[in-house]
């Protein structure tokens, strides 16, 4: 499987190590580099420092590459450098001038633990891309390569519902032995519900499962290690999202790296399970964008500003849907998903909530098990027999203006027909 660049240019550049700059590299590590191995070229991410006067960025992307120019040098870095003692380091460099939110004095840029380290993360994993793309397929692959984690841990839950393991590359391995499919959510509650439905309607006693939240902005170390999940064993996963540009936004996400199915919230799950949008919906409220008015340019109120910033959220998503390797009318239903989401949206606790008060004695998830079997059915899957990969002809988007191309994937039997499985 491919990977895909992330936004941006390739973001390093080649110097003799004994070059480098100080405002692209931590000097006082100079001395741990042999002498012989300061006449190397390396590769560095590169910092406009000339463009910007954000001391916090500067030194994140000091500290970034001490570990990047230390791996290609096959020199020792940190075994783990976790993105909060970035944050503390750089605080401690600029004495002080930090807040716990990642905002300085200078200015009020994006939070420096998620914002500025994924920002040269993603830019180092588009020259990794270039380099090796069978391995480093998705950029969260860019932190095992300079030793950097988060706090983020991915829950995994087994068909029994016993107390949850974190998934990592044990797990995986564990997960791998037998054939089993996924149930993937971003709300804890709405997924134990799933699978509490799933035991009542004894699946377990037919198949092996596992159900994995993605709560807690733990959607970058999910899709890495599931991304490695499917280069083990083929399986079948289902995801649980929002109605929101953020839900849809994760569930087209993943689908740029392996096979998984939407079973709601969507347009055409509201529509089977007979439940009205207007009865769950909210209006989607952001913070207005942030930022200077051009030279010459007039003043821009909070509503333009407010629209701006949805502007930007909503191409956000239509890129990664372009990113996505499906067909002509799966990119068509997709789309009207954002379309559809635009202005209001709709949390799947909304609806859990909708049918609580219908029946408390119920299963709140009744209609996202019900959706499922529904696909079961139309699709007539076994949930446990993923066949080999064999080649065939997909349709991809390449343009603004809706253009399609034919290219070459491997993809599963099961995804003969796009237009039932969504």
């Amino acid at each position: 499987m491919s990977g895909v660049l992330e936004k941006g240019t390739i973001g390093t550049k080649e110097v003799i190590v004994k070059n480098i700059s100080p405002e692209q590299f931590p000097m006082k590590y100079m001395k741990d580099i042999p002498e012989e191995k300061r006449e190397r070229k390396v590769k560095y991410m590169h910092f406009h420092t000339e463009k910007t006067k954000i001391r916090a960025g500067i030194e994140v992307n000091k500290l970034l590459n001490r570990n990047y120019i230390f791996k290609q040098l096959d020199l020792p870095i940190p075994k783990e450098l976790w993105k909060r003692e970035i944050f503390y380091l750089v605080r401690k460099i600029l004495g002080g001038e930090i807040d716990s939110k990642g905002k300085t004095k200078e200015s009020r840029y994006k939070n420096m633990e998620t914002g500025m380290i994924d920002y040269y993360l993603k830019k180092l994993f588009n020259t990794l891309k270039e380099e090796d793309p069978e391995i480093y397929q998705y950029w969260g692959f860019a932190q095992d390569y300079l030793n950097v984690f988060s706090k983020e841990i991915v829950e995994v839950y087994d068909k029994n519902m016993g107390p949850p393991s974190l998934l990592n590359n044990d797990t995986i391995k564990k997960i791998s032995r037998t054939p089993f499919f996924l149930i993937i959510c971003e709300k804890l509650s709405t997924l134990k519900a799933f699978m509490r439905e799933l035991i009542i309607r004894e699946y377990g006693k037919k198949y092996n499962y596992y159900g994995i939240n993605l709560g807690k902005q733990a959607t970058i170390p999910a899709v890495k290690l599931l991304i490695e999940l499917s280069e083990i064993r083929n399986f079948h996963a289902f995801c649980m999202h929002d109605l929101d540009m953020s839900g849809i936004g994760i569930f087209f996400n993943m689908k740029r790296y392996f096979d998984i199915t939407s079973i709601g919230i969507n347009p055409e799950f509201l529509e089977y399970i007979g439940v009205n949008f207007d009865d769950l919906k909210e209006l989607w409220e952001v913070e207005p964008k942030k930022g200077r008015t051009k030279k010459g340019e007039p003043k821009k109120t909070k509503e333009e500003r407010i629209q701006e910033t949805k502007d930007t959220l909503i191409k956000l998503s239509q890129d990664l849907l372009n990113k996505t390797n499906v067909s002509e009318e799966q990119h068509k239903i997709y789309s009207s998903w954002i379309d559809f989401c635009s202005e209001e949206r709709a949390e799947l606790d909304s609806l859990t909530a909708y049918r609580l008060e219908e029946d408390m004695y119920k299963s709140k998830a009744r209609d996202f098990v019900n959706y499922f079997e529904k696909l079961m059915k139309d699709c007539k899957w076994n949930l446990l027999r993923v066949k080999d990969f064999k080649k065939k002809d997909y349709i991809r988007y390449i343009g603004p203006e809706g253009e399609y191309e034919i290219a070459d994937k491997y993809e599963t039997d099961y995804f003969d027909s796009y237009k039932t499985i969504n």
